[in-house]
């Protein structure tokens, strides 16, 4: 994930992230994505300002999520973002192929949103299931996910990280 450089980190980052999405008219960084569904994070922060980067707005999201007890849902949405970003041309089933190297990105590009940022290494198992999982249900050459809403990756988090009551 590219990121900017100069005055997006100072302290006020946090701030300045919320007061935008805020004057969007969303309460949350989670409620501005939920309306923006399937863009990279590399869009959305572009779209917020050249003063913000792709990782805060991820760490925001993750962070709501934990706040929430939503996590999953801001993981699944994590995965169909960096899917998105990194597979322009969508799956491959070729071993081989020049894809296999951009899904392996995306994979580590994924984890990285949600164990780097989002500070959540204890789903480093769950996030390889899911991964494997999606690899087993083996989508369509071409296959991109438009938003969480995919069956492919719904199953594949039903799969490897099933709802709990």
């Amino acid at each position: 994930m590219s990121e900017p450089t100069g005055h997006v980190w100072q302290e006020d980052w946090e701030e300045r992230l919320y007061e935008r999405v805020r004057t969007l008219g969303f309460p949350t960084v989670s409620g501005y994505l939920d309306q923006k569904p399937g863009i990279p994070y590399v869009q959305i922060a572009k779209e917020l300002g050249t003063d913000i980067a792709p990782s805060q707005v991820v760490y925001a999201q993750m962070k709501e999520g934990k706040r929430a007890g939503t996590v999953r849902d801001a993981v699944q949405d994590a995965l169909v973002r960096c899917l998105r970003r990194g597979l322009e041309s969508g799956w491959t089933n070729r071993p081989g192929a020049p894809s296999d190297t951009r899904s392996a990105m995306v994979y580590s590009d994924w984890c990285a949103c949600v164990k780097s940022y989002g500070g959540m290494t204890s789903l480093d198992p769950t996030l390889y299931a899911i991964w494997k999982a999606l690899e087993k249900l083996a989508p369509p050459q071409g296959w991109l996910p438009e938003n969480v809403h995919d069956p492919l990756v719904q199953e594949a988090l039903r799969v490897a990280w099933p709802m709990t009551d």
